[in-house]
């Protein structure tokens, strides 16, 4: 099987995106950060009172959506800072038994199927992840119709288990 599509700054946010939200380490860091904090307020707020439950209330709901936006933005920061032409532009993915090879305009990249760790998809990318932080992004608009990406996720499923 061989795909052909663009990657465009937009896709690496996206790509971004999922790691922020799916990460081991993102999870742990949003954890840390979220009892340093708790505690931190605790402390500020030192007794208990309305205003005290309310603020840790908010912290609470909305701490989760705070760090993912917060992580985002530093995220975009550094990619614009970044020189991205290895992964901004063409690319042609072959597909097939041994694995996925990505060539673009300056690279050659094989991937093994072992490589693999884990597969996530969103409703417009599949993301195959190769470690915890690093994943072969995979626009959904570069199959031709449904069929087509139909097969490629049964042939995923299949060499990846995931």
């Amino acid at each position: 099987m061989e795909l052909h599509f663009k990657i465009s700054f937009e896709d690496i946010v996206e790509l971004h995106k999922n790691i922020i939200a799916n990460s081991n380490h993102h999870k742990k860091l949003r954890w840390m950060i979220f009892v340093v904090f708790t505690l931190y307020l605790m402390y500020i707020l030192e007794s208990i009172s309305v205003f005290s439950v309310i603020v840790t209330l908010v912290w609470l709901i909305f701490y989760s959506s705070i760090f993912n936006y917060l992580a985002l933005i530093a995220t975009k920061r550094i990619l614009k800072k970044q020189y991205n032409a290895l992964l901004i532009g063409e690319h042609k993915l072959n597909i097939n038994e041994d694995g996925i090879t990505r060539k673009t305009e300056t690279t050659n990249t094989v991937f093994k199927w072992s490589q693999f760790v884990n597969v996530r998809q969103d409703s417009s990318n599949y993301y195959l992840y190769v470690s915890d932080l690093q994943a072969l992004l995979v626009p959904k608009e570069a199959f031709l119709d449904k069929e087509a990406e139909q097969d490629f996720n049964r042939y995923l499923k299949n060499m990846t288990g995931n």
